[in-house]
């Protein structure tokens, strides 16, 4: 059995939870219990399998930790989960693990999409998971694939998930915040999402002054949730950061190549509105009865570039 430690990273408003699995529409997974979505996200598996140092790590460890979790969450991914130096067999894998372990969306990142669309193309129809991106024109055959937006209801509530990503060869880039706004307007007032998440890899920057995660959040008005990448570092990478109208934008990145899994638990009142959200990271795979401090100093321990690169 997988072994995991969670440490709360973030912590807005905090209230009672009271988790009770109640059932969802058909065709959707179980992820709301009570008026308390859980969301586990990825970022950055690179296409890893097996456990990338020592026991955490990779698919097989995340499938493992995610089936003993007590509480069934909304499985996404922000991006970059195959390896393009991989053959088409290969990412076949991967996409039949995701699945496998339930993911629901995932975002388009740099190391997914290398300009073969018709390799990307191929793929697609194997996924039961949505691919979005909102801030890039494919061609032809992937325009009607790769879907700007989802969105996914469970218990009175519904989840509205959009991506962007820094520009990829064979696709037509437009502006990742002008696109990122628009469509997490649209899913608050048009789709009346009670949450609005958005995937990103444009980076956490340093500062509000370049195309970065800050200054994604703090131009929009109607994103809940940014989940991005971790460039390859162990940083604590979880920030409440305000958007335009200096409202709480949670930013949340998990370490690269499963060696830890991001847990938000969100608590919506009775009237379907987000007032509560705590972060949480977890290490699957960890060794039984070592804390979570310990085994995330022992990863950081290790040269970041010799297993995340």
């Amino acid at each position: 059995m997988a072994q995991a430690s969670v440490v709360a990273g973030v912590v807005i408003l905090k209230k009672h939870f009271v988790p009770v699995n109640l059932a969802v529409n058909p065709g959707e997974s179980t992820f709301v219990s009570d008026n308390t979505l859980i969301i586990y996200h990825t970022n950055n598996l690179n296409g890893r399998i097996e456990p990338d140092y020592q026991n955490p790590g990779g698919f097989d460890r995340i499938g493992l930790q995610l089936k003993n979790e007590k509480n069934p969450g909304l499985l996404l991914d922000a991006g970059s989960f195959l390896n393009t130096g991989h053959s088409f067999s290969q990412q076949k894998n991967t996409v039949a693990l995701m699945n496998a372990i339930g993911y629901k969306a995932a975002a388009v990142g740099g190391l997914d999409f290398s300009g073969d669309g018709e390799r990307m193309a191929a793929l697609i129809p194997q996924m039961q998971f949505s691919l979005v991106n909102c801030n890039h024109r494919f061609s032809a055959g992937l325009k009607s694939l790769i879907k700007p937006y989802r969105v996914f209801k469970a218990k009175g509530l519904k989840i509205g998930v959009t991506g962007v990503c820094l520009p990829l060869n064979g696709a037509k880039y437009i502006d990742a915040i002008e696109c990122a706004n628009r469509t997490a307007r649209f899913l608050k007032e048009d789709e009346r999402c009670n949450l609005v998440i958005c995937f990103s890899d444009l980076g956490f920057g340093n500062g509000e002054n370049e195309l970065s995660d800050q200054k994604l959040a703090a131009t929009s008005e109607h994103i809940d949730l940014v989940i991005g990448t971790d460039r390859g570092k162990f940083n604590n990478n979880d920030r409440v950061l305000r958007n335009k109208l200096k409202h709480e934008v949670v930013f949340s990145a998990a370490v690269g190549k499963g060696l830890t899994i991001g847990k938000t638990v969100i608590d919506f009142n009775d009237e379907k509105r987000k007032h509560s959200m705590i972060v949480e990271h977890i290490i699957p795979g960890k060794p039984e009865n070592q804390s979570f401090a310990v085994a995330l100093r022992e990863l950081r321990s290790i040269d970041p570039s010799a297993i995340l690169s």
